[in-house]
């Protein structure tokens, strides 16, 4: 975008409108790329109204990460151009997702889960979500195979938030899996009361391939949004963008 002048007085600056982040795009079945993890737990993943309609089997795993489930991937888009990101451009930093659930979700049984985030290279994975084992429902900030988890009380009202810092390096050919977020929040009103929060660090890994990922495990009404982050301008150029 370019940058276009304003004049106060005699003092001519520039400014820019480029918001920090892009639109929320919505995330629907129908334009799955391709699946991957335990395929064979799907009976079918439908849309219905807003939401994603996932039919099929509980983990086989006591702690039901991401990578005991199935998992759908989405080619990454700029909602705002619908153009496919290509993460080695050095546009963006990372990834936010904000989903909820509908009458079917993991609180329903134990070895249920849903996770919302990025899967890059070498199932190198940064989500948010949540898990039931053993009677008690988690939030999770989650990688492929393990996740910071806290128990939580779940109910009907509440939404979920994810953020996701995911850097390209110089090299242009690899991506730095920073740090993840996870938060559940109380309800769609403002203002907006947090209940609980995690964090974890990654590492970098080969290649700049990164699609957004859901992973399901059990009978789950989802409707889940992205939207992607704008690496920062520089502030002394421009307050704004």
């Amino acid at each position: 975008m370019s940058i276009a002048p304003i004049s106060v007085g005699d003092v001519v600056a520039p400014y820019s409108v480029t918001p920090v982040n892009t639109s929320w795009k919505h995330l629907l079945a129908s334009e799955i790329a391709s699946e991957t993890g335990q395929t064979a737990l799907k009976s079918s993943i439908t849309d219905t109204g807003s939401e994603i309609v996932f039919v099929g089997s509980a983990s086989a795993a006591g702690t039901p990460t991401v990578q005991t489930c199935y998992i759908a991937l989405w080619n990454i888009i700029n909602p705002d151009t619908g153009a496919d990101v290509d993460w080695a451009d050095g546009e963006f930093m990372g990834v936010e997702v904000h989903y909820k659930f509908g009458t079917n979700n993991p609180t329903d049984g134990n070895k249920q889960a849903c996770y919302v985030g990025a899967y890059g290279p070498s199932n190198t994975v940064m989500s948010a979500g949540i898990y039931k084992k053993s009677g008690t429902t988690y939030l999770a900030s989650a990688e492929y195979s393990s996740s910071d988890a806290n128990s939580i009380t779940y109910n009907a009202a509440n939404s979920f938030y994810g953020r996701q810092v995911i850097f390209p390096t110089s090299s242009a050919t690899d991506v730095l899996f920073d740090y993840g977020d996870a938060f559940q929040l109380d309800d769609a009103s403002t203002p907006v009361r947090v209940q609980g929060c995690l964090n974890e660090a990654a590492t970098t890994v080969a290649g700049a391939t990164l699609n957004i990922m859901m992973a399901i495990a059990g009978n789950c009404d989802v409707e889940a949004y992205y939207r992607l982050i704008r690496v920062p301008n520089d502030p002394s150029v421009s307050l704004t963008g």
